[in-house]
Formats: C-alpha cells, structure tokens, sequence
C-alpha cells in the first residue's frame, strides 16, 4: 500500500515539484529583479519593497494554511491558479503600489501553495522529501536563472516575466491531479504541542540565520568591488554545493546511513553557515564562502525541517509557516544590526541566532537521544498516515 509521502508513488514527487515550484521565487530575485525593472522602469531601491512583499505574502499563506482547517484538501490547486495570474498581472500593472499588491498576493498563493504540497510530500519520509524538494528548488532556480536572460534577449523582459507563470500554472496541473494534504487535519497525540516547539524554534532560527548571513554576503561582494562573473561563480557553485548537501540528506534517510547527532550536526552547520564572515576578502575568499554557507545552510533546513515534520503530524503544517516566516525576520534583523553597528553587530547577531537554533535542538528531547534522523522516528504519525490511507481506498 503506497501513500501520498511514499517515493514509489508519482504522487510524491507531482507534491515534491509543486513545493519546489513554490518556492522558486527566492532563488530567482535577482534576475527577476532585473528583468522587471527593464519591464517597468522599477527603480533599484525599490526592490527591496517587492522582495518583502512576496516574502510576507508567502509567510501569511503558510500561516494561514496551518491556522484555517477550511484551506486544506483542495487549497493546493486554487493557490497555483492564484500564483498564475498574479504572475501575469506581474507584467501588465504599472506603478509601484500596484507591483507590491501584486506580489504579496503572489507570495501568498505560493505560500499556500507551498505548505499544502510540502504537507503532502512528507507524509511517510521528511527527511527525503525535504532533500528532494531543496535539490528540486536549486535545479529549477539554475535553469530559470540561465534561461530568463535569454529569453529576454531574444524576445524582451516582459514575454521573459509572463513565461515564469507558465510554472505556476504547471503547479496547477500537478495539484489537479489529486488532493493535495489530505491527512493534514488528521488528530494527533495530546502534547504534541509541546514535543514541536524546540524543533519547530531551531528551524526558525536556522532559516533566519541563513537570511541573515546570505544579505551580507551580496553586500560584501558590492563593496568589495567583485566583478559579476566572480558572484554568478560563486552563487552557482554554492548552488552545486547546496544540491549536494540536499542530496546527502534524502539518500541519507533512503539508504539508512547513520548520521551524526543532531546536536552535533547543527553545530557544524552553524559553522559553516558563518563561513563568509570568516573568510579572507577577495574573489577566493568570497567562493571559499559561499560554498561552505550553502553546503551548511542547505543541509541545516533540511535535516532540521525534516526532523521537526517528523515529530508528529501537526509539524507538518506549521513547518513550512515557521521557514516563511524566518525568511522575512532574518533581513529585517540584519538591517536592524547593521544600522545599530555595521558588520560586526551583524556578525554577531548571526551567530547568536545560529547558537539558539543549536540550543533548541538540544532542548528538544530528540535532539538528545536520537544518533540519527530515524526513517520513522514517530510511529503514531505512520500509523496515522496509514490508517487515513486505508480509510480513503474504495
């Protein structure tokens, strides 16, 4: 008998694109960020006012979804329709008001989006669904990334944007499919509150800190003078090393390799997520970096995420609420810190977030007692899983 988490089933990987589509904006912000400023003569500094507006639209979609029973079983397949035609009206509307309604509304259908289909695809395993939908994300974010630039060349900055769409709407056909979440609002076991709320706090942490660290690394190359072709480097070897560190995860969970604690494992994350402070300055450097950050980065939010949607079945849903939501917290935070003192204080604040996130999971019960990522660490949420699926077979 095969569910909707199991990776035999095509439904787990139509869920795993979806929530990897979903999330494909942020990986895209800066050549999308480009294109429409040509499209629109959106001024540079308003790009920050785009970027929070998606990234708060996405938060209060995944908010909303663990918060309303009423938005789960089909909300899946009307928020991609919903991200399809915010994307399009992305390329008509004129003015700056009229962009940053548009992309909150987008954000927030992806942010629907997003948490229904990840609900689903992490139903049997967390950890190799997590994995996949990551390495998922960072292919799909390297072609798009390469190809929009073309596509623009040849046929112009507008036709290049209302091309992004034609995936949202790719969403929607997968979500049509089936029902995505359809045991998200099944019961758990009283206290499950409880045993989520240590994991749940060091993936907020994690995803902030990584926001923080990752704005000061764009920074850092500005003011460094380093050319583009120094940066388009060392974003796609991190993104190579990001895959990898996504894949270790997911062939970790498939294949039963032993990890390290999770204790330990975060500690070297939290490591090497503060690698580009550390680094000497120069292209070197700035590489050395960027890829040491990914590789952390990436295996921190999915080992962790994985680990904390393992804990019972409600983690499901607040998981993909709790990543959003850091995703707008940790910029705000790391302009916060360099306005109070400069590189320095957002070095610390970095490091203070990661050291809580370590914390957190060391205050989690799991956290002490597992010596890995147990393909089924909880077995009420299979049996779970397993009795809605029996119970929805004709």
């Amino acid at each position: 008998m095969r569910g909707a988490g199991d990776i035999r089933d095509t439904s787990f990987w139509r869920h795993g694109l979806v929530a990897a589509i979903a999330l494909l904006q942020p990986g895209i912000d800066p050549i999308f960020l480009v294109l429409l400023s040509h499209h629109s003569g959106l001024a540079p500094a308003d790009h920050g006012l785009i970027v929070g507006a998606s990234q708060t639209g996405m938060a209060v979609g995944a908010l909303l979804f663990a918060a309303i029973p009423r938005l789960r079983g089909h909300s899946c397949r009307w928020a991609a329709v919903g991200a399809t035609l915010a994307g399009l009206a992305t390329v008509t509307v004129t003015g700056l008001a009229a962009l940053v309604v548009v992309r909150a509304l987008f954000g927030l259908c992806n942010g629907l989006l997003y948490a229904s289909a990840l609900s689903s695809a992490t139903r049997r395993d967390p950890a190799q669904a997590m994995g996949i939908v990551l390495l998922t994300q960072l292919v799909l974010a390297t072609i798009v990334a390469l190809a929009l630039p073309q596509i623009a060349t040849h046929a112009g900055s507008g036709p290049a944007l209302a091309l992004l769409a034609g995936l949202s709407l790719a969403a929607a056909a997968l979500a049509c499919r089936d029902r995505c979440d359809s045991a998200a609002s099944a019961p758990h076991p009283g206290g499950a509150a409880a045993r989520d709320t240590g994991a749940a706090a060091a993936v907020f942490l994690f995803v902030a800190g990584s926001m923080m660290v990752w704005s000061y690394a764009g920074a850092s190359a500005v003011v460094a003078g380093l050319s583009e072709a120094t940066v388009g480097a060392a974003v796609a070897l991190g993104s190579i090393a990001g895959g990898g560190a996504s894949l270790l995860v997911a062939l970790g969970a498939r294949r039963g390799w032993r990890a390290l604690p999770l204790v330990p494992a975060g500690s070297l994350a939290a490591l090497a997520m503060l690698a580009p402070f550390a680094v000497p300055a120069g292209a070197v450097g700035f590489i050395a970096g960027m890829v040491i950050f990914n590789l952390g980065a990436t295996y921190a939010v999915a080992r962790f995420s994985a680990h904390a949607i393992a804990t019972t079945p409600n983690s499901a849903r607040i998981v993909p609420a709790v990543q959003t939501s850091a995703m707008v917290v940790g910029p705000l935070a790391a302009a916060l810190a360099v306005h109070g003192g400069g590189v320095a204080a957002l070095a610390g604040a970095a490091a203070a977030a990661l050291g809580l996130a370590v914390l957190a999971l060391a205050i989690d019960g799991r956290g002490l007692r597992d010596g890995r990522l147990a393909k089924d660490p909880v077995p009420q949420a299979n049996c779970q899983a397993a009795l809605d699926e029996a119970l929805t077979q004709p």
